[in-house]
This record gives C-alpha cells, structure tokens and sequence, in this order.
C-alpha cells in the first residue's frame, strides 16, 4: 500500500481519498511496512478498492490517541518537505519552513515509525524479522547498496529499544529528558533541518 499527505489538487478516480480529521495518524498508519504486508494478503493485483481499504486491520483514533505525540513530529517531518504542504502543517500546529529532504533522517525517521507500528499491531520480533524479509526489493536493494538490509537492521534495533521503553498499545512512549525513549537523531524528529 502506498499512502502520503497530499495538498489540495484534483485526483484521479484511481486515487482514493481519505479525508479524516485523524489525516496524519492514518497517512502513517497506511505508510508503515506493516499495513503493506497486510495488504499484500488481500489485494490481488496492481490497484486497491475501497472495499479493501475499509477491510484492512488499522488501530482505531482512540487506539491512536495515545501515540499522537510520537506519530505527529515524524509524520510531520517526513510529508512537509514543499510548500504546497504548509495547510498540512498548520493542521499539525507547525508554523515554521518546511523540513529538508535529508535521507538520512528519513530513514530513521521511518524505522522509528515501522517499530512502532509493528508494537501497536502486537507483532512479536521472530514475525517482524519474517515480515521484514518478504519485502524482496527492499531487502536486495539495502543489500547492493549497503552491504545488509538496512531497513531490516534498522526497524529491528528500534523495535528492540521500544520493547524496552515498555511500548504496548495501552503504554506509548515518552520522549524527551525523563522519558522511556529517546529518538537516535539529534535533533529529534519534527525539528529536523529546514530550508531557509
């Protein structure tokens, strides 16, 4: 499945709109490796019907609620990158330029929300680990250019930091000083590089 925060254009009949006020939550939720493992099980060629969409297994907002202070500053950082985002932004409570495309901390960025999810959808590391390794593109991609699965090796380590911080569906992490968690990236993610 292939999701993003998109601004206001016209969209083609093929494009299906999901228009929520939990518009950020859902862009992340449908943007993880989880719910594209999920929906490999029920799509059974090149497009997606609304019929399956409403099918898939996603956290629901009150579910969501909890997490909303780690999903938003990530979300945020990886979908503002252009200034067509800015409405977007500002339905977030950003008011600054927008984040500099840095893959680097995208990547990171991603693996932290990966974790996540796989966390919240109760997945235990041997079935991450699996999943990890039916993405065949990904993992020989990572492998010509990085000599590992990155993705993978990356998703894990969070995943098992995570575990440690205690995250479950009903006890989300808490970033910051005193907190369960703490983000690799300096500076953490939502106040990444900006352009000027």
């Amino acid at each position: 499945m292939i999701a993003a925060a998109a601004p206001a254009h016209a969209f083609g009949h093929k494009y299906l709109l999901a228009l929520s006020p939990q518009a950020a939550l859902l862009t992340a939720v449908w943007s993880s490796l989880v719910v594209d493992y999920v929906a490999r099980q029920s799509v059974g060629g090149t497009s997606m019907s609304y019929f399956i969409v409403r099918q898939l297994a996603t956290p629901t907002p009150d579910q969501l609620a909890p997490h909303t202070g780690f999903i938003t500053p990530r979300i945020l950082e990886l979908s503002y990158t252009a200034r067509d985002m800015i409405p977007f932004a500002r339905d977030l409570g950003d008011t600054g330029e927008p984040f500099r495309w840095d893959v680097d901390r995208r990547t990171v960025i991603r693996a932290e929300l990966d974790a996540l999810f796989f966390h919240l959808y109760g997945i235990n590391r041997d079935d991450v680990s699996y999943i990890l390794d039916t993405f065949l593109i990904v993992k020989r991609k990572d492998e010509e250019k990085y000599g590992e699965y990155r993705t993978k090796n990356l998703i894990l380590a969070e995943y098992d930091r995570m575990a440690t911080a205690g995250l479950t569906l009903e006890n989300p992490l808490t970033e910051g000083e005193s907190g369960t968690y703490r983000s690799t990236l300096t500076p953490p993610p939502g106040q990444g590089p900006r352009h000027d």
